[in-house]
């Protein structure tokens, strides 16, 4: 086996045990972190052949804030759906059983939860009759949880050619 082969499968290993991980299922989860206590449940949805499980902020801070949290959520989480909304053919005929199947599913894992910061990482998978091969694409909400603000990468590093020179650089 040579050096190229060894290399391909060491990074499948390693991308095997990291996807292991993304796909734990807890129902509630209570994080303390220093002074700061927030408590989270999983939601589910499932209606229309959609699945999604998502966070739910259900306390850690004065109301108003938690309703800010949970609406940016659902607001990337819409974004998210709408990007699947595009149906070219009728609606979803049910199976034998009566149920439409699931043509697409997003799962969550939430990646910190700290003092400043929350980041929640997502995986929709879709699978309809209609498309040429299933899909499997991943997006992530992150908030400012003192902002109360949704923030993006640029939010929090520069991006600029001096970034993009020093990111050619980086030996792997």
């Amino acid at each position: 086996m040579n050096r190229w082969s060894k290399l391909c499968l060491f990074y499948i290993l390693i991308l095997i045990i990291a996807m292991s991980n993304y796909f734990r299922e807890e129902k509630v989860i209570t994080v303390s972190e220093l002074y700061t206590s927030y408590q989270i449940e999983q939601q589910h949805y499932n209606k229309n052949g959609i699945e999604v499980d998502f966070p739910y902020f259900v306390s850690g801070a004065d109301k108003d804030t938690l309703v800010e949290w949970n609406r940016i959520i659902a607001k990337d989480l819409k974004k998210i759906l709408d990007i699947y909304s595009f149906n070219p053919f009728p609606m979803a005929v049910p199976s034998p059983t009566g149920t439409i199947p699931v043509i697409l599913t997003v799962k969550n894992v939430i990646k910190k939860v700290g003092d400043q910061y929350f980041s929640v990482f997502y995986t929709a998978a879709y699978n309809s009759k209609y498309s040429a091969h299933p899909t499997e694409l991943v997006y992530t909400t992150n908030i400012d949880l003192k902002a109360a603000n949704r923030i993006a990468l640029s939010d929090l590093v520069r991006i600029d050619e001096e970034f993009v020179r020093d990111f050619r650089n980086w030996e792997f």
